[in-house]
């Protein structure tokens, strides 16, 4: 089996990078950052996918090779020829293992195969642990751990047909045997049977004493039942002798109502009487009192008008006394006709004499004022005259007015009176208050007759009833009485009622319980079964993994020789004879035969170790891979040899490249083959 060629779309810090092999060995030779360990886990991941279980970037691949500065796709594939044919294997990851992609094609057929399959596992017979451990060597991982599948492939070669995974089923077998008991711990389901069983145990203890405990509440129910039954009698005596009381009670009652109802008409009567008498016997009708109340808004209207008139001739009267006589009365044209004189007499020498123009304007002044005093004077006469006539004709009206308003008032006030004496109401002259007091009669002895008839109807329904009624008035017991008792009676008979009540669902969970207890029987014949078979199981699976850990054992002594004689074998080609004695066992620990002694790889330097781990790897690559040679893949492993190791090594690389396919990386020219 080899590699033809891989082509990486992206991975980690490489991108769009192709590389072709050869057959034999291919040495890769590059600076220290170029890629080459990322190459190696290209190839790697390939055929096995990435690892990302872990939270630690050192440990997990797909955040570790995940590109963050490119867009091409993440990943890429491999071409490599395999039982004789060619095939390519192209895997492409996404953010989780659920998003990866893988397709393996049969470069001859052409046939694709579109499945989620450990192509690493079915190629290379190992599991990725096996890989890293055999035909995987770099600087960072020489040790080797043995695991299952390097186990597995030891049976294959070493002829078992069945290939059995020993450790694979030690493990599950001692798995399965915890399951039923823990060493040092009370776990397990033989101790959680056990446990079980102890619990079913006491459960049938407690029904039994259920059972016990059933019968004495049967006895007390019974006697809660009698009981209840000698006060429920008790209650319906009361109940009926509550019915006769009240019956007599209400008897009694309609005697005092219609006593009651014949007093209250009696009354009413005498009430009657007396509004009749007040009235002197003459009950007014509505027309009466609707003729009072129309007279009595005449005469309120009457006497309004009446005193309104009487001021009106009291005011006229004041304006008569008021006037002034003529002869008597002062008239400013006098004044002024004297003042006219005067000026026109002044006014005659002053135009003889000094002024002319004055003393004529002096006489026209004085003529002109006697003039005006002249019609004045007139004037006034007349209107004295006028004033004087009408004054005394609205005094006339209004005297007029006024005697017939009193006769008018006069006239109504009689007929008041008249009917006030017919009310009976004589000597009463506030005829409001008259007519408001009759009002108010009149509606109680409306009140009294609409009662009276109310009465009377209720005094026929009870002396019907009462007809009827056969009262004994020498029962002793009350209402109040009779309900007081029942009521007690009735409470305690409630107490009793609840006390049932718990009782009976105390006795429906103990009968409930009890019932459960053939179940309860049948789980702990279950249980004891169930047990025993676990026991046998455990023991069983102790000596089936006693027996599979011999047979492991003596497996693994069978493929211990031929792996002893392949390591010493690159052990001569890198020392000589310094180191080619030496031992491995059953577990892959080496010893070295040293003056006479063995002594453990890990008392050597670390550059010896190296050196011994790396045959061994050879060493396992010879013995697991019989049918195909894989390819190796050496990632920079002798960084720790000295120079005559590091030569040593090259030269047993030179020797492993005739019948492997090798991949070299490496980063100083010292180290190339």
């Amino acid at each position: 089996m080899k590699l033809i060629k891989c082509y990486v779309s992206s991975f980690g810090k490489l991108k769009n990078f192709t590389l072709n092999f050869n057959d034999g060995l291919n040495t890769i030779k590059e600076d220290n950052g170029w890629g080459k360990t990322t190459l190696t886990f290209f190839i790697k991941a390939m055929f096995y996918g990435l690892r990302d279980s872990s939270r630690s970037i050192d440990v997990n691949e797909r955040k570790r090779f995940t590109p963050w500065n490119t867009t091409e796709r993440f990943g890429g594939y491999v071409e490599f020829e395999w039982a004789g044919n060619l095939f390519k294997l192209e895997r492409y990851f996404g953010k989780k293992a659920s998003e990866d992609t893988v397709k393996l094609v049969d470069l001859k057929s052409g046939r694709e195969h579109v499945q989620n399959e450990d192509w690493g596992r079915r190629v290379f017979k190992i599991d990725e642990d096996g890989f890293l451990s055999t035909t995987f060597i770099s600087q960072k991982d020489f040790e080797i751990k043995n695991n299952s599948s390097l186990a597995q492939k030891y049976s294959a070669v070493t002829g078992v047909d069945d290939s059995i995974d020993f450790e694979k089923v030690i493990t599950q077998i001692d798995d399965r045997a915890k399951r039923y008991k823990y060493l040092k711990t009370d776990k397990g389901l033989i101790a959680d049977t056990k446990n079980e069983l102890f619990e079913v145990q006491e459960d049938i203890e407690r029904i039994n004493a259920e059972s016990r405990t059933l019968k004495t509440l049967k006895n007390d129910l019974k006697i809660l039942e009698d009981e209840r039954e000698k006060i429920t009698k008790e209650v319906d005596e009361l109940t009926s002798l509550m019915s006769k009381a009240v019956y007599v009670e209400s008897a009694k009652q309609r005697r005092e109502q219609y006593n009651n109802t014949l007093a209250e008409k009696s009354k009413c009567e005498n009430e009657k009487d007396e509004i009749c008498k007040s009235f002197g016997g003459h009950i007014p009708t509505d027309n009466e009192l609707q003729a009072f109340s129309d007279y009595y808004k005449e005469y309120i209207n009457c006497s309004s008008k009446k005193a309104s008139l009487e001021k009106d001739v009291e005011e006229f009267e004041k304006i008569k006394k008021a006037q002034p006589k003529k002869k008597n009365e002062f008239n400013p044209s006098i004044i002024l006709l004297i003042v006219a004189g005067i000026l026109f007499v002044a006014g005659l020498p002053i135009i003889f004499l000094v002024n002319t123009v004055f003393g004529i304007i002096l006489s026209i002044v004085g003529l002109c004022l006697g003039v005006t005093s002249f019609i004045l004077q007139k004037r006034i006469n007349v209107n004295i005259a006028d004033k004087s006539d009408g004054v005394e004709s609205i005094y006339k009206l209004k005297c007029d007015e006024l005697e017939k308003v009193s006769i008018e008032k006069s006239e109504i006030e009689r007929k008041l009176i008249a009917m006030t004496n017919r009310f009976g109401m004589s000597g009463c002259v506030d005829f409001w208050l008259v007519l408001d007091a009759v009002k108010g009669k009149l509606e109680k002895y409306n009140n009294i007759i609409k009662r009276l008839d109310e009465l009377n109807r209720s005094l026929i329904s009870l002396e019907s009833e009462l007809a009827k009624l056969n009262v004994n008035d020498n029962f002793k017991y009350t209402v109040e009485q009779l309900k007081a008792m029942l009521d007690e009676k009735n409470a305690y008979l409630n107490i009793k009622i609840n006390e049932i009540s718990e009782l009976k669902a105390k006795i429906g969970r103990y009968e409930l319980s009890i019932s459960n207890l053939p179940d309860y029987e049948n789980k702990r014949r279950e249980l004891d079964e169930r047990l025993l078979a676990y026991k046998d199981e455990y023991e069983l699976l102790k000596l089936t993994s006693s027996m599979l850990k011999k047979a492991d054992e003596n497996l693994k002594i069978k493929y211990r020789a031929p792996l002893e004689n392949s390591l010493n074998k690159y052990l001569s080609l890198m020392t000589g004879s310094a180191y080619d004695k030496a031992k491995i066992d059953i577990d892959l620990n080496i010893t070295i035969e040293e003056d006479g002694g063995s002594v453990s790889t890990y008392f050597y330097s670390e550059g010896y170790r190296d050196m011994f781990e790396l045959c061994k790897r050879f060493a396992l690559t010879d013995v697991l891979f019989t049918e195909e040679k894989p390819f190796v893949i050496l990632d920079d492993p002798f960084s720790n040899l000295d120079d005559v190791k590091v030569k040593e090594a090259l030269t047993l690389v030179e020797s492993l490249a005739k019948e492997y396919q090798i991949l070299y990386f490496v980063c100083h020219e010292s180290r190339r083959v």
